[in-house]
């Protein structure tokens, strides 16, 4: 105790608490020259609490312009007629005549660039037909080769699109032939021209120890097909190229840059 009065003598102690007291007296005169006197509104009490029900405020009169609301109500007579109406206006937007029909198609024909067809079997576009190739209406005819044939042939109409691929592109080229075969044994395309044969040879052996060549394979255009003996003995006419099958055609997926 006696220490506790030793400290609250100390000047530093004493001059510290008489600076308080003026910060805390100074306090309320100097809030009520910056904002002067402040109304406090009373806390209503919540009635839901207190159980008393206070009596609703009636609200005060407004004077409005007079306002006048008019209701349009439609008799039937008139709904059916503005359905009437609304349904020949879309019938007449959306539907056209078959005049309208031929003048948009022919429109379209001559503005835009034909569509390029694709083949099913993963060759990409078709190409063109040229105007004078014999079967101008080929990829229709092979696709519905593929309708009618179903799964069955469906490796044929492959061949006949390779087939008929590799003479397009030779007949653009200047060496036209109406038909081919594709070989089965080596994947080969023949084009079939009436002065070439394609001759796959067979050779025996003899007892004797001499060689003996016979014709094993034999692909021509049907007007070479009785030739056959006369290529076999090497008396065929002199216009008659004969061409050995490994050297001749083409590898349709080479020769086309298929994948």
């Amino acid at each position: 105790m006696k220490m506790l009065l030793e400290i609250l003598r100390e000047p530093l102690v004493i001059g510290a608490s008489i600076a308080a007291v003026l910060i805390v007296a100074g306090t309320y005169p100097l809030s009520h020259w910056l904002y002067g006197e402040l109304d406090v509104d009373p806390i209503p009490v919540n009635t839901h609490v207190s159980g008393v029900i206070d009596t609703p405020t009636p609200a005060a009169d407004i004077d409005l312009p007079d306002l006048t609301y008019t209701t349009d109500e439609l008799t039937p007579e008139q709904s059916t007629d503005s359905d009437e109406e609304s349904s020949a206006s879309e019938s007449d937007a959306y539907e056209l005549t078959p005049e309208d029909e031929a003048l948009l198609l022919e429109h379209f024909r001559e503005t835009l660039p034909p569509l390029k067809r694709e083949s099913p079997h993963g060759f990409g576009p078709y190409p063109d037909i040229p105007p004078d190739y014999p079967r101008q209406n080929l990829w229709d005819e092979l696709e519905r080769l593929d309708e009618v044939a179903g799964r069955e042939l469906g490796r044929s109409s492959i061949n006949h699109e390779l087939m008929h691929r590799v003479l397009i592109k030779l007949w653009n080229q200047g060496k036209k032939a109406e038909g081919a075969v594709l070989d089965s044994d080596n994947g080969r395309v023949y084009p079939m021209y009436e002065d070439t044969v394609y001759v796959k040879w067979t050779e025996v052996e003899e007892d004797n120890g001499n060689i003996d060549r016979y014709i094993g394979r034999y692909r021509c255009h049907p007007s070479l097909k009785d030739y056959r003996d006369a290529v076999e003995m090497g008396t065929q006419p002199s216009w008659i190229k004969v061409v050995a099958m490994e050297d001749g055609g083409a590898d349709p997926y080479s020769f086309l840059d298929l994948p």
